[in-house]
């Protein structure tokens, strides 16, 4: 029997890689360029792909044979969703699958900027270990105890708001659309609605964004939740760069109206070297790699595997499917 030909626009974990060349005719892009995606699509045709990548709005057209994209993550921003349903092929995603991953790097910022490590290292390096000593001593600040403001309660958001409670005993608040429906399961947590969370700040020391992006979310985090906060508060956010106002965020820090703030994703997707955040006083930014740990890609690799044999090998629609309406479409082009 031919083996289904697999096209993942990335390398993945070693040992998932091995997994897949057992079962799969396996080939990975040149690069996860468009253009390299877009390339291999074409001269592969494949009939399941492992994406991490943006893929090219026609992939479709590319390669007619497909009939299962596998998103090595949650997020499907990546994949042109309504094109592909159209087509009929099948999108299966990993929910939560780098949950943990994102949840600790949030937890390491709040530790690192509450704790002020980022400016301890640069005077120390810069000016030295008596003068840094001198400066910063009684400027930490413990998270014991702290009131923390978490907007919403996805997979990463249980997960750091049971790290900061139970483990560090914080004052952990959840902002979110059902507060009702959590309040009896998580005893130890406050809820509140979203509407609540903007008088909620003036008292917030940690606030961090966990929501997905969509159109009202979008902007939420604006110039009046920055003016709200007091000046001691952190700002860590695990959402997407377009959830916040980036620019009064630069503001209030550069006023010293905001201690410090940690981003891993930004509205523009990437940053360039002369780009003004760069050069904002506290601000931590890493390019999006809160959920990118070794652990986490063999979560994910492992689930899109299981995902595929599904799919291609035992002709079953995947389980974490976001379009299970277009499997019996894609089974039966796999049947053609």
């Amino acid at each position: 029997m031919t083996k289904p030909r697999i096209l993942a626009t990335k390398s993945l974990d070693r040992a998932i890689e091995s997994l897949f060349l057992e079962r799969f005719d396996f080939h990975t892009a040149k690069d996860a360029s468009i253009e390299s995606i877009a390339e291999a699509a074409q001269r592969l045709d494949p009939q399941g792909m492992v994406v991490r990548d943006d893929l090219p709005d026609t992939i479709a057209e590319l390669a007619p044979s497909l009939v299962h994209i596998a998103r090595h993550g949650s997020g499907v921003d990546v994949i042109p969703v309504k094109a592909c349903s159209d087509a009929g092929i099948c999108i299966s995603r990993v929910p939560g699958g780098n949950a943990v991953s994102v949840a600790e790097w949030c937890l390491s910022q709040i530790l690192s900027l509450l704790h002020r490590l980022p400016d301890i290292v640069e005077a120390s390096r810069m000016q030295g270990w008596s003068i840094a000593r001198k400066r910063f001593t009684g400027a930490a600040v413990d998270l014991a105890g702290k009131k923390v403001l978490i907007l919403g309660f996805g997979a990463i958001a249980q997960h750091l708001s049971h790290m900061l409670c139970i483990g560090l005993r914080a004052k952990v608040t959840i902002a979110c659309r059902r507060p009702e429906a959590f309040k009896a399961e998580h005893a130890s947590l406050e809820f509140i609605s979203m509407s609540e969370a903007l008088a909620a700040l003036p008292q917030t020391e940690v606030l961090v964004p966990c929501i997905a992006l969509s159109a009202s979310t979008e902007g939420l985090v604006s110039q009046a939740w920055f003016d709200a906060l007091p000046a001691r508060a952190i700002v860590v956010n695990a959402s997407r760069g377009e959830v916040l106002d980036e620019q009064a965020m630069c503001k209030a820090l550069v006023d010293g109206r905001l201690a410090g703030a940690a981003i891993d994703v930004v509205a523009s997707r990437s940053l360039t070297s002369d780009s003004p955040l760069w050069q904002t006083p506290h601000l931590v930014i890493t390019p999006h790699l809160a959920g990118h740990t070794a652990d986490a890609h063999q979560r994910n690799g492992m689930s899109c595997f299981e995902a595929l044999t599904e799919s291609l090998l035992l002709r079953q629609c995947p389980k974490h499917a976001i379009n299970p309406e277009v499997w019996p479409q894609a089974l039966e082009r796999m049947r053609n």
